[in-house]
C-alpha cells in the first residue's frame, strides 16, 4: 500500500479518509480532478487565513492611533500667551503641517501651543496645562431694557389666528 499519492507505470493510488483507493476504483481523470479540488480547497485556506490576518494586523495600528488623533483633536493652538498662563512648558517643536505639528505636540505631551510662523514652517511652544480652560464666558447681553410692567398689548388685528 502506498501512502499518499504516486505515480508509476503500472498502478495509479490515492489516499483519502477512507483510505486507500486503488486504481480499479478511480479512473486517472477522476484522480487528477480530485487532485485539482484538493489543491484549489488549500489554496482558498491560505487566502482567507493571510486575508483574515492581513487585516487583523493593519487594523490593530489604526486602533492604536484613535487615541492619538483624540489627543490631537484636543490640542489647543493660539498665538496668544495669555492661553499658556499656569502652564508647564514641555518643550519646542517646527513643522511644515498643522497636522504633524499637532501630532509632534501629542507626542511631547502637550495639550496646549503657542505658535508662530516662520518664512516655511511653524514653531510651537508646547505646554501641559493641569486642565483644559473652562469655555468662554457667555458674551455679555447688550443693555436692553426690561419690558414695561402690566399686560402686554394685543397683537394688531392682522396678525391675529
Amino acid at each position: 500500500m502506498a501512502v499518499g499519492h504516486t505515480l508509476d507505470d503500472t498502478s495509479l493510488t490515492c489516499r483519502l479518509s477512507s483510505g486507500v483507493i486503488s486504481p480499479t476504483q478511480r479512473s486517472p481523470e477522476s484522480f487528477a480532478l480530485h487532485r485539482r479540488r484538493e489543491t484549489m480547497k488549500k489554496w482558498i485556506r491560505l487566502v482567507v487565513l493571510l486575508s483574515t490576518t492581513g487585516r487583523a494586523l493593519t487594523t490593530s495600528p489604526a486602533w492604536a492611533d484613535d487615541g492619538e488623533r483624540m489627543a490631537m483633536a484636543r490640542v489647543r493652538l493660539s498665538t496668544d500667551a495669555a492661553i499658556a498662563t499656569g502652564c508647564i512648558r514641555v518643550g519646542q517643536v517646527i513643522d511644515d503641517s498643522v497636522k504633524d505639528l499637532r501630532r509632534k505636540i501629542v507626542r511631547a505631551g502637550g495639550d496646549t501651543a503657542i505658535v508662530w510662523f516662520g518664512a516655511d514652517e511653524m514653531h510651537a511652544q508646547v505646554f501641559r496645562c493641569p486642565s483644559t480652560a473652562a469655555p468662554p464666558a457667555p458674551p455679555v447681553p447688550p443693555n436692553i431694557p426690561p419690558p414695561p410692567p402690566g399686560v402686554p398689548p394685543p397683537p394688531p388685528p392682522g396678525l391675529s389666528r
